[in-house]
């Protein structure tokens, strides 16, 4: 093993991070879900949203037990190709990933973003 001791922590780390960011993918559906359904006049933002959550999360969904079955057969069986399989259903989990967290440009596409200074620096009393 390339991580020697380091290995039994690298995968529980990894499981780690792939459980929370399931939760957090579930989570943020659901609230994009509950404020679509809400916002009956200007909803069209986050019905967007919803949308996307919602089929990005079906992917990473359908894409997980996929990668971890290919793990398990390079792990275990050492069958040939799975790992490399592995490789690229890991990159498609993450181009999802990049996916879902792009999909906040609806989330926050009505906000007005702006920058003022304090009245105290620009000369102005107070």
């Amino acid at each position: 093993e390339y991580m020697g001791e380091f290995n039994t922590a690298h995968n529980a780390s990894f499981i780690l991070f792939v459980v929370a960011g399931a939760l957090e993918k579930i989570l943020l559906t659901w609230i994009a879900g509950r404020v679509a359904r809400q916002a009956e006049n200007d909803g069209g933002c986050w019905r967007q949203s919803f949308r996307a959550k919602r089929s990005l999360l079906a992917g990473y969904a359908a894409t997980l037990p996929l990668a971890l079955f290919c793990y398990y057969q390079h792990k275990q069986h050492q069958v040939y190709g799975a790992y490399a399989m592995y490789g690229v259903l890991e990159w498609v989990m993450a181009f999802l990933e990049i996916g879902f967290d792009l999909s906040a440009w609806w989330d926050f596409g009505d906000l007005e973003l702006t920058w003022s200074e304090p009245l105290a620096k620009r000369g102005a009393r107070v």
